[in-house]
């Protein structure tokens, strides 16, 4: 069934960007702009250079979080999950042993809601899918509540080393209700 080794890794593409990003964006244009009329009307004045080369990198750096994917990997109950930037910039957001999950159940189970936590993390493609599954872990002495939306193969691995703290969905079946 499974080897001594169990290695599963998924990759889920985040969905649409909130509207704040967009925000951002714009600024970063008018602000390109504001500098393009600063270099044309006053010339060689220092500001407006400055102000043009700050707004083309935070232009830049705003444009690369548009298109995110959470890549799960899941080593023998060690749960690593990062962020993929523009399909060539990774970083590692949160990773933590199955030791140190306290429950895992369905996202919108009502044992989630009845729960305290510090932080809520959404590692999601923000569909609406069925299969998000809630884990509430204890981080650095802080217990954090991280949504991950996990195929069957990711499922069956935290059924195998999470299997004492499933709740709402059966250890050895799909989700129930």
């Amino acid at each position: 069934m499974f080897s001594s080794d169990s290695f599963v890794e998924q990759v889920v593409k985040r969905g649409k960007p909130k509207p704040y990003y967009y925000v951002k964006l714009a600024v970063a244009i008018a602000l390109i702009i504001i500098s393009e009329a600063m270099i044309f009307l006053f010339g060689r004045l220092v500001t407006g250079p400055v102000i043009f080369i700050i707004a083309v990198y935070a232009f830049i750096i705003i444009l690369q979080y548009g298109n995110v994917e959470y890549e799960y990997t899941l080593t023998n109950g060690s749960v690593e999950i990062a962020g993929i930037y523009k399909a060539s910039k990774r970083r590692e957001f949160l990773h933590f042993d199955m030791d140190q999950v306290v429950m895992i159940a369905p996202a919108d189970s009502e044992q989630i809601a009845k729960e305290s936590f510090h932080r809520k993390s959404y590692f999601g493609s923000k569909q609406g899918s069925d299969t998000q599954i809630a884990m509430l872990v204890d981080v650095n002495k802080r217990r954090e509540l991280v949504i991950l939306e996990l195929d069957e193969r990711s499922m069956e691995h935290i059924r195998l080393f999470g299997r004492n703290k499933c709740q709402g969905f059966g250890i050895g079946a799909g989700r129930q209700g």
